[in-house]
């Protein structure tokens, strides 16, 4: 039926369809399934020229020659006759970077890092930033917590502040396979601040991956003031929340060294646990407080069993 509709259709098309166009008329493509009818014209299919799609080609080869891409020389193209390459660029260089130039194997490291250690020439070392007025410093952070504002059994007399007479030497535990932290750093009671303000809510092996690297970026408090807090950041990462402690370690830097606090508890970040440890391994008033903790109470229970 469709082949007897094309060539009603083609036969309709011969008649002069312009004498037959009136608003009745439909033309439809000859592409188009249409019902056939006394008002319907279908437009004829064009026949396909052979010459044409030749010319098409000889053209578009023509226009090939003529049309030049120019392309960056970081593109992986394939060398042709209309391709111009665009040339890299220069590159700038930095004074300092004709000495590592050769030697890719580049170390950065903190102004405060001891990187004497390192085994290589090509150790690049990152300014300390510009430090601030030692009295902005001081206001800064200096809002120890009052006394009075403590709970009473942070107010003892065992958490008060370690006198420059105090020769306390905490004895080494012998019952473990393994000393606690505290242990390794009973000379300097800002470390043991830091060691048991870490050691809370955090495991002792997770704390003791990353105290090394700490106390080699920052041996002191002053170091820990001044360092990049994103400096401080990167090194205690693995224990989670790293932005709020490494503020919290810079904050209690500031008040322990220009805070007027009478109180070890009135530093930021201390309470019942990190008192009890600067009681026990700083001034020896171990015998004034009773620990808690699962890992201080046998060592407690081991002073007394030797004092």
């Amino acid at each position: 039926m469709k082949g007897k509709e094309d060539e009603n259709a083609s036969k309709n098309t011969i008649i002069d369809s312009r004498k037959m166009r009136t608003p009745d008329v439909k033309y439809v493509s000859a592409h188009f399934n249409t019902v056939g009818g006394n008002n319907v014209v279908v437009i004829p299919k064009r026949t396909s020229n052979v010459n044409s799609t030749k010319k098409s080609n000889i053209n578009a080869k023509k226009m090939r020659n003529n049309d030049v891409r120019y392309v960056s020389a970081y593109f992986n193209t394939v060398p042709e006759k209309n391709v111009i390459i665009i040339p890299k660029r220069p590159r700038m260089k930095n004074e300092n970077e004709n000495e590592v130039e050769n030697n890719t194997n580049i170390i950065y490291v903190s102004a405060y890092f001891d990187y004497s250690k390192i085994r290589t020439k090509n150790v690049v070392v990152i300014p300390p930033r510009a430090k601030k007025n030692e009295s902005e410093m001081i206001d800064m952070y200096n809002h120890i917590k009052p006394l009075k504002s403590l709970p009473s059994e942070l107010c003892s007399d065992a958490y008060r502040r370690k006198t420059d007479t105090n020769t306390w030497k905490p004895p080494e535990s012998l019952f473990r396979f393994e000393p606690l932290l505290q242990e390794y750093y009973t000379y300097d009671p800002w470390r043991i601040l830091v060691t048991s303000v870490l050691l809370n809510l955090t495991t002792g092996v997770q704390v003791r991956r990353v105290l090394s690297n700490l106390f080699s970026l920052c041996p002191n408090a002053k170091s820990c003031i001044e360092v990049e807090v994103e400096e401080i950041e990167q090194v205690i990462r693995t224990l989670g929340l790293q932005n709020k402690r490494a503020k919290a370690l810079q904050r209690l830097s500031h008040e322990y060294l220009y805070g007027t606090w009478t109180h070890v508890t009135q530093l930021h970040g201390v309470g019942k646990y990190v008192g009890d440890a600067y009681a026990i391994f700083c001034t020896g008033e171990w015998r004034n407080v009773t620990p808690t903790d699962k890992e201080l109470l046998p060592y407690w229970n081991f002073l007394w069993s030797i004092m």
